[in-house]
């Protein structure tokens, strides 16, 4: 069974917005709070990409495992702009999103 408090409390200590790990599984950040509720469960697909996300594992999410699994620390400039990314708007994510394409298209082959 999924826990959300362990879920929710990663989130917060990574300083990781819903918004973005909703973009990063496909769906509307809505969706968390069915899982919050226990109107609906997250699929596994989505508990592996939530699960490498946030550094930790699927069993530890869904309350099969006490170790947090937690992966090593991540760069500055990674958790800098994860910070930086959390404050921004839905519509203003996107637009970031869309540049961080743009550049990736851009890297000479």
């Amino acid at each position: 069974m999924f826990s959300f408090d362990r879920f929710d409390a990663l989130i917060k200590e990574q300083g990781i917005s819903k918004a973005f790990l909703a973009e990063k599984i496909g769906r509307h950040k809505t969706i968390f709070y069915d899982w919050q509720k226990g109107n609906s469960a997250p699929k596994k697909e989505y508990l592996d990409i939530i699960a490498d996300i946030l550094g930790t594992t699927p069993a530890y999410l869904t309350g099969e495992s006490d170790d947090p699994g937690h992966a090593p620390e991540p760069p500055e400039k990674q958790k800098k702009l994860l910070a930086e990314a959390n404050s921004l708007s839905d519509a203003e994510l996107e637009k970031a999103l869309e540049y961080i394409q743009f550049l990736k298209s851009q890297r000479k082959k």
